[in-house]
């Protein structure tokens, strides 16, 4: 349900919703409904488990690791960072995968900038 769940990109909430059970009773009696904060932990379970994988396939390679990062401002005056990593497996096929998406500090100078991707790195070891 995890899966769907983030993949349709529906909010945790929806799962306290009054009519959702009614709706699912009358298709599976049976099936019960997690409540919002299950769900959430099991995204976080979810999302420490496939970032555990990541780390392990980034600190077996054999190639290089290409970044790149995008900055944007939300309608709110936030900015946001997010750095992809880029590289080659063993099977010589090409990877991409999100390893940071965080808010910048306000101002977006190039030391705040240096600053969130020096963090990252340090995070993933890389």
């Amino acid at each position: 349900m995890v899966k769907y769940c983030v993949h349709a990109e529906i909010p945790f909430l929806k799962f306290e919703d009054p009519h959702l059970q009614p709706w699912i009773d009358s298709m599976q009696p049976a099936f019960q409904i997690k409540g919002r904060h299950t769900i959430r932990d099991d995204a976080v379970k979810m999302y420490k488990g496939m970032k555990k994988d990541i780390e392990v396939e980034l600190q077996n390679l054999d190639s290089r690791i290409c970044l790149t990062s995008d900055m944007w401002t939300s309608s709110q005056d936030l900015g946001y960072m997010c750095i992809t990593a880029h590289y080659i497996n063993a099977e010589f096929n090409y990877k991409k995968k999100t390893i940071s998406f965080a808010e910048v500090k306000y101002p977006h100078t190039g030391y705040a900038i240096e600053e969130e991707i020096v963090c990252c790195l340090t995070e993933w070891g890389i």
